[in-house]
């Protein structure tokens, strides 16, 4: 026993053992350094004097033997956290060594637990799954909590493997162990690990849910560690911001705590995030820095993984493609020897990226072949970033192989994948955020499809912006703490509008930020309960013509490629492909536009405004010229697809446009989709909102041009009475406030009488309505996400169920809204579309009415209906 004496009297004993609780917890709550410090202390109390008085117990006793074997195994983990890898096993060889002593059954499963643990931290996991087999043999000698704890690494452990069914079976397993043995912090932690699993088959919605009941559980766990769990999830689903604010809250905690180890994860994480966002210097500091401290604690299967991330930062978008092909081949060989089979995955996946960028189309294949042979064996991969990435290579050597014909079948499988990873959830939050890992897919397909024309240019195009819009609609499970949450923020939203001191209104942001993140963390949480509904196919060119021509409409449809503005029209049946001139440069004409329109808009130009107008007229004429005149629109209606540089334009006024029906659709196929049969006798609902002197009449006037309509005066508005009739009514006109949040757009709202109605709040609730109007200021606005997904009010009632939207891409002043309102109403209901009757209505005054627009498809009420 290392000349250690084991032993002393029972009061020796008690304080060893409560050193080795405290030591415990410690390692726990991640605090490593103070974990070292007591079981120190510990094992000297253990150990007692060099020499021991002749009354004292036997050296040899069992309980003290089995109790400094446990502080050993505990001082272990505490040691890889500072030093790594061959430390800690030096520490833990004394343990092995104390339960051979005792031939103890329990503390050999252990010991073989505890080294598993440290194996598979360092990034030996085969070796690692190993030792927890032979510790799960002894299962049954080992009490709840080292059940639980032993089932929960070695479901980790198979998770790293990829053998996802296993890990699964392994967490639940933990679970129930921990519930029914009533160990609260336990729990806690298997949660957390089911979510972690949740994550790799891919079901985000579930391991966020996972995660945060975790977390609201209270309990002492290492804030780092459940952060940068979560740090991954929200990166896996595409919200790069999000996930750099969480990982950098893991890494104060990882810090705080001297979580070495974690904190190079974290760092690792943030690499990856960073490479998302476009901070390619940043990315490569990160990544070089966790992999510097992976190699000084000796974890060579992390380090590993550290250079694979920096390699996938230098092939990748501003980096230097083509310079990663050796060292990629070397990644695979020591994923090989360390049979990580996940690492070897990943490896083989930039390495066919790399021999394609050097034309070495078998090399490429070879690797591809091997990479999906890998899925195979460990049962498959769930991270949809990945399954998307090996279609790319497969697409992309398709076509470099001279076998184009090929390459639209795969393409059609990804844009499934992205749709069944979308349609899990029921927050329109992941569903748009995760289109970006289809943004490399779109723009390969774009770039093989010019050659071909027009026609498969437009096959392109909608089989990419399709996707979300053509996902069933969001049914979700409901969930009574997102709707208190959401309260709350009404509450306190309205609150915030009372005159109160500084430090009030700076107490109420506050509460109000952490309300917001808390219901942005619940609605992310939210799965479909249509899950596994399939979407819909996307439409081909030849439907689009016949769905133009029923309602005698042109389609301009507007895409980026290589730095170029493209223009795809179908103008009286016929395809041609427009280059309308450099995105940068039809983005900054769009954005002075905005600019030029909010500031006319404003009620107080004074001497400024003939000069604001006179810019504006410059802009909306520059815009027209550049984008619309060239491309031979001819008949009266028109269908506009736009792309993220021209998102949320006043399209009615553009001269070209000028009294023709316009439609702003998120693609070809949701406008046609959301086409439908006049409707005969519509239940209308129309709505007021506090502080608008003239809604009360607004929507008396609106209700009187309906014979089935109900009318909400701004007094008697709320929330709740606008989601419901969002729910049942056919129409449903609201004059009230709006705002559109930039940064949170589904935080953009109209505001009740007992305050503001949200996007999410819609989302619990869906929206069944067929058309909406919205009168209230700029909140036909919207927030485009990478991956050309625009979020806002208008837009998310269309994701919800709504076919037509009616909004105002900038303030309209109340007047001049109420007036355009009631010509609009008079028109739709004597069976004008909604797209005609509004360019006719906002036709007839003054300018500003025309920055209204149609969103989504065009509605109709059958002539004579009334």
């Amino acid at each position: 026993m290392g000349g250690h004496q084991v032993g002393g009297d029972a009061d020796a004993l008690d304080r060893a053992r409560d050193l080795h609780r405290r030591g415990v917890e410690a390692n726990s709550a991640g605090r490593p350094a103070e974990a070292a410090s007591i079981l120190r202390a510990a094992l000297d109390v253990l150990d007692g004097p060099d020499d021991p008085a002749p009354d004292d117990p036997a050296p040899d006793d069992p309980a003290g033997i089995r109790l400094r074997a446990r502080v050993l195994m505990a001082l272990a983990f505490a040691v890889f956290e500072a030093s790594g890898l061959p430390a800690a096993e030096a520490v833990l060889a004394d343990a092995l060594t104390e339960a051979d002593a005792v031939g103890d059954a329990e503390l050999s499963a252990l010991c073989h637990s505890q080294r598993a643990n440290l194996l598979g931290r360092a990034g030996q996991m085969s070796a690692a799954l190993d030792e927890l087999d032979a510790a799960v043999e002894r299962l049954d000698a080992l009490d709840a909590r080292d059940q639980f704890v032993l089932l929960s690494n070695r479901g980790v452990t198979y998770s790293l493997l990829g053998r996802l069914t296993e890990a699964a079976a392994d967490a639940a397993r933990a679970v129930r162990i921990a519930a029914d043995a009533g160990l609260v912090r336990e729990e806690a932690m298997a949660l957390h690990n089911e979510g972690w699993i949740a994550y790799l088959v891919g079901d985000l919605p579930r391991a966020l849910a996972l995660m945060r009941r975790s977390e609201a559980m209270g309990v002492d766990v290492s804030g780092a560690v459940s952060r940068l769990d979560r740090g991954r999830v929200l990166l896996e689903a595409g919200l790069g911001r999000e996930a750099v604010e969480v990982l950098t809250q893991a890494t104060a905690a990882a810090e705080e705590r001297h979580q070495h180890h974690v904190l190079a994860e974290i760092e690792l994480e943030l690499a990856r995030a960073h490479a998302v966002r476009g901070d390619v210097d940043a990315a490569e500091r990160m990544a070089r820095a966790a992999g510097q401290r992976f190699r000084s604690a000796d974890a060579a299967g992390w380090a590993a993984r550290a250079d694979l991330v920096l390699a996938q930062i230098t092939a990748g978008p501003g980096g230097r493609p083509g310079a990663v092909a050796e060292d990629v081949e070397a990644l695979i060989a020591r994923a090989q020897d360390a049979d990580d089979p996940l690492l070897e995955l990943e490896s083989r996946v930039l390495a066919a990226q790399a021999a394609l960028d050097r034309a070495l189309t078998a090399a490429a294949v070879a690797h591809l072949d091997a990479a999906e042979d890998l899925v195979a064996s460990t049962g498959g991969t769930g991270l949809l970033s990945i399954r998307l990435q090996l279609r790319l290579g497969r697409a992309m050597a398709a076509a470099a192989a001279g076998r184009v014909a090929e390459v639209p079948a795969v393409l059609d499988l990804a844009a499934d994948d992205l749709a069944r990873a979308q349609g899990l959830s029921a927050s329109l939050d992941l569903r748009t955020a995760i289109a970006v890992h289809g943004t490399r897919l779109a723009e390969l397909d774009l770039a093989l499809a010019l050659p071909s024309g027009p026609d498969a240019v437009i096959t392109s195009t909608e089989r990419w912006r399709s996707v979300t819009a053509r996902l069933p609609r969001v049914r979700p499970p409901g969930s009574p703490a997102l709707a208190s949450a959401l309260a709350d923020l009404r509450r306190l939203r309205e609150d915030l509008r009372a005159d109160v001191g500084a430090a009030a209104r700076a107490e109420l942001l506050t509460r109000i930020e952490a309300v917001e993140a808390d219901v942005s963390e619940h609605a992310r949480g939210q799965r479909d309960v249509d899950a596994r509904a399939a979407p819909l196919a996307p439409l081909d060119p030849e439907t689009l013509r016949e769905a133009l021509d029923a309602v005698d409409a042109d389609l301009l449809s507007l895409v980026e490629h290589d730095g170029e503005v493209l223009a795809v029209v179908v103008a009286s049946g016929h395809a041609s492909i427009h280059r309308l001139g450099a995105a940068r440069v039809v983005a900054e004409t769009s954005r002075r536009l905005r600019a030029d329109l909010q500031a006319a808009a404003t009620h107080e130009l004074g001497p400024m405004r003939a000069a604001v107008w006179s810019s504006l007229r410059a802009g909306l004429d520059d815009l027209d010229r550049t984008v619309v005149r060239p491309c031979g629109l001819a008949r009266p209606r028109v269908v506009v697809v736009p792309h993220r540089g021209t998102a949320a334009l006043p399209w009615g006024m553009l001269p070209s446009l000028a009294g023709r029906g316009v439609v702003v659709a998120r693609s070809a196929t949701a406008w046609a989709r959301g086409l439908s049969t006049p409707v005969a006798t519509p239940d209308v609902a129309a709505i007021g909102g506090p502080d608008l002197p003239a809604a009360d009449e607004e929507v008396r006037r609106v209700a009187d041009r309906w014979p089935r309509a109900a009318l909400v005066p701004a007094g008697n508005s709320s929330a709740a009475a606008l989601r419901d009739a969002l729910v049942g009514a056919d129409v449903v006109h609201v004059a009230a406030h709006g705002l559109h949040h930039q940064e949170s757009p589904l935080f953009a709202s109209v505001r009740m009488a007992d305050g503001p109605l949200f996007v999410h709040d819609l989302e619990l609730s869906g929206v069944g309505a067929a058309h909406v109007i919205l009168s209230s200021c700029d909140v036909g606005r919207s927030t485009v996400r990478p991956g050309d997904e625009p979020l806002g009010l208008a837009a998310g009632m269309l994701a919800l169920g709504a076919r037509s939207v009616v909004a105002a891409v900038c303030r309209v002043p109340d007047a001049v809204a109420a007036a355009v309102m009631d010509r609009y109403h008079r028109r739709l209901a004597a069976g004008d579309p909604s797209d005609v009757a509004l360019a006719a209505a906002a036709g007839e005054g003054e300018e500003l009415g025309r920055a209204f627009v149609v969103a989504g498809s065009p509605w109709q009420v059958a002539v004579g209906s009334g």
